[in-house]
């Protein structure tokens, strides 16, 4: 599953297939009897994003691919606040680099039976 357990009952048979998840919920035991957090004390804050070349590769106007959809001066404004301000992303750039990425991942679904020898269909 998910959290790492195995995905059938514990038994005596199946118990050290459950080892892993019991060191795991050993070491969260420890640090909460200790105190310790189980998270950073400092997260990552959004705007910390932008230290990323593919982020910023991602969002430059002149590559988009969704570009064309915006005013080109409201994109380049959101885009230049949310990189100049560490606070956390507008929902409005979240929806933006969502479409980004939902289109490129489109056209690479698009070219991979092209690259194939099929034909896409349009």
């Amino acid at each position: 599953t998910d959290s790492g357990a195995p995905a059938a009952p514990i038994r005596p048979w199946t118990a050290h297939r459950y080892a892993p998840l019991a060191g795991k919920l050993g070491r969260a035991a420890l640090r909460r009897i200790r105190g310790t957090p189980a998270s950073p004390s400092h997260p990552p804050r959004a705007g910390d994003v932008w230290r990323l070349p593919e982020f910023s590769d991602l969002l430059s106007p002149r590559s988009m691919h969704t570009a064309p959809l915006y005013d080109p001066a409201v994109l380049a404004a959101l885009i230049e606040h949310s990189r100049a301000s560490r606070d956390p992303c507008p929902s409005s750039l979240g929806r933006v680099v969502t479409l980004e990425l939902a289109h490129r991942v489109v056209l690479s679904a698009r070219q991979v039976p092209a690259q194939a020898g099929f034909r896409a269909s349009n």
